[in-house]
């Protein structure tokens, strides 16, 4: 299947990524490859976490992981687990947390196997002019890595083979994610609207943290 997708939709994720590229002040910044963090270097990251300059990409943050990431530098989270996983399955506040601990929250909702045009709209607004370093989590990585190769092609103007590298260094490895990320680079331009990505907090430096 890939091999069709490839051929079929190159010319179309070229033109659509000039497009994005050309309204977005982020290609300016270098994206390099991921690189995996150990956990014992920095705790409380469930799936892995990966790290590429002012960028953070993992699975599921625990609280100590909130507070670790805080503690590195990081002032905003990005978060994409659907509203209902966060409701079933975080056994904590996350937006909550992340205004006690100073940093921005976005909330853009994916699936592995769904990676909207609006979803990679809506994280190329979350990150123009947002505060950084960025952590990028989902459940698992695929969400991630899938929303992050199109964001790169359609709005830094990344070749397609460099950006699903650099995606997989950020733990893209479902053939499905694959799939959805390349279909996601080819579909027509989207606005990115305000109502998909939702800050659910405001940024309070210097707030205590408490578990």
């Amino acid at each position: 299947m890939r091999s069709h997708l490839w051929i079929g939709i190159t010319a179309a994720i070229a033109a659509s990524a000039l497009v994005g590229c050309s309204n977005s002040s982020m290609n300016t910044a270098r994206v390099g490859s991921a690189k995996s963090v150990s956990s014992t270097d920095i705790w409380g990251f469930q799936n892995g976490l990966h790290r590429d300059g002012s960028f953070w990409f993992a699975g599921q943050p625990d609280l100590i992981g909130m507070r670790e990431a805080r503690d590195h530098g990081v002032r905003t989270v990005v978060n994409l687990r659907p509203h209902e996983q966060n409701e079933n399955y975080v056994h904590f506040d996350e937006p909550q947390i992340a205004f006690e601990l100073g940093m921005e929250y976005f909330s853009i909702p994916v699936t592995p196997e769904m990676i909207a045009p609006e979803a990679v709209a809506a994280l190329a607004e979350a990150l123009e002019g947002t505060n950084r370093p960025v952590l990028i989590h989902g459940a698992t990585m695929e969400e991630v890595g899938g929303l992050w190769a199109a964001y790169l092609v359609r709005y830094r103007g990344m070749a397609i083979d460099e950006a699903m590298a650099s995606a997989q260094a950020a733990g893209l490895t479902n053939e499905t994610t694959f799939d959805a990320a390349i279909r996601a680079m080819a579909a027509p331009d989207s606005e990115a609207l305000s109502e998909f990505a939702t800050v659910e907090t405001e940024a309070m430096p210097d707030a205590d943290f408490e578990n």
